[in-house]
């Protein structure tokens, strides 16, 4: 992004007492301008996503279909400027594709794709989600400026590899800080919350959820629409002596 942010500082006061000890407040205002194409419209961040899906067997019932409705949906709302990975894992991980360009031929080739996805197998929810993160990792070079993202979608029921959520968060922080954020939807009404909240919350993401197909759709996609129009993420102001 070439455009520059710009900061603005109001005090609450002019003036501060000349032997020190007092408190003065800052007023911070972030203004982000505006970035426009040659045909004068707004431009948007393009997406570098990893959509990392839970194929094991407590996914059944309706579950992955569900996921897989959505993973759809979503698909058909990007466009050429964006990048998908798919990695869907059980007690295995396997990577489908990877920064496949969202083109109409890379949005047939995911939807056949994810619509082909059968259940199988025990939860490894970290190794999939670290693949996801590699994935995701593999389209970032200095020239890049999309957002980078991994969504996961999972009942949340692990039960193989990394399990300490403690862990696990301190590596969502750590892949956060490289510029990777992580969101999780917790599929069913019954879905395990502890392994999904903290890669949430420590990746700088969110974690939602829904019971039914159609609530998966409108989450993801206002996910999506969000992400999009994020034109800075993690903006911080660190304080500093005269």
């Amino acid at each position: 992004m070439d455009a520059k942010p710009t900061l603005t500082l109001t005090p609450d006061r002019e003036f501060g007492y000349c032997q020190g000890g007092s408190f003065r407040y800052l007023a911070c205002k972030v203004s982000i301008p505006e970035t426009l194409n040659e045909s004068g419209e707004k431009t948007s961040e393009a997406l570098n996503l990893g959509l990392v899906i839970d194929v094991s067997g407590s996914m059944r019932n309706g579950r992955l279909e569900s996921a897989i409705e959505t993973a759809c949906d979503l698909v058909n709302q990007l466009g050429p400027e964006d990048r998908l990975s798919l990695v869907s894992f059980a007690s295995e991980v396997e990577i489908h594709f990877s920064q496949v360009q969202m083109n109409q031929h890379g949005r047939i080739q995911s939807d056949q794709i994810l619509r082909s996805l059968c259940t199988r197998g025990q939860t490894n929810l970290a190794a999939g989600w670290f693949e996801g993160a590699r994935q995701v990792a593999l389209g970032i070079s200095p020239e890049s400026q999309a957002t980078n993202q991994i969504l996961l979608l999972s009942d949340g029921m692990a039960n193989q590899g990394m399990r300490d959520p403690k862990e696990l968060a301190e590596h969502a922080s750590r892949l956060r800080g490289t510029g990777i954020s992580t969101s999780c939807i917790g599929i069913g009404d019954d879905y395990e919350i502890t392994y999904l909240q903290a890669l949430a919350e420590a990746g700088g993401g969110r974690l939602h959820d829904a019971q039914y197909a159609e609530d998966l759709a409108d989450v993801v996609l206002g996910e999506l629409l969000e992400l999009r129009g994020t034109a800075y993420q993690d903006f911080r102001i660190c304080p500093f002596r005269a």
